[in-house]
């Protein structure tokens, strides 16, 4: 009886861990290098920047219109320039923006996005996300691409 029970036992333990990785997948680890043509006509939101977080609410976003440039607002102004991407190696600049003033707060944190786009040097996609990596070795900036 009691080998039974314990079958039983396994049996259970069995399902529930196979319920929890279906609500849990694995990390993709399927870190590919997206190529112009399919960047092109994409929008992206920033969710971190490289590692710091964002400001809540605050819209910093990046998109790939006509080929070999890029665009989009760094929280307060908007921004475009030039787009080079070969493979996974990427250089975006020079950067051009607006000049309007925001809050310090938001000032900071799009000062900070736009000096890391122009040291982009990596371009991948993990799954979901969009990834861009500088030289520096701090974490990348991680975008959702957005509909």
């Amino acid at each position: 009886m009691k080998s039974w029970l314990r079958s039983l036992s396994l049996a259970a333990c069995a399902l529930m861990v196979a319920g929890c990785q279906s609500l849990y997948p694995p990390a993709s680890g399927a870190v590919a290098a997206p190529t112009a043509a399919s960047l092109q006509g994409t929008r992206w939101l920033l969710e971190d920047l490289a590692g710091r977080g964002v400001l809540d609410r605050l819209q910093s976003t990046l998109a790939f219109g006509e080929p070999g440039r890029v665009s989009g607002q760094g929280g307060c102004n908007l921004f475009n320039g030039a787009m080079t991407l070969e493979g996974d190696r990427l250089a975006l600049g020079p950067l051009v923006t607006t000049r309007r003033a925001c809050e310090p707060a938001v000032m900071d944190q799009e000062t900070r996005y736009l000096a890391a786009l122009a040291g982009a040097r990596r371009l991948v996609r993990d799954g979901p996300w969009l990834l861009i990596h500088g030289g520096s070795g701090d974490p990348p900036l991680r975008f959702t691409q957005m509909r």
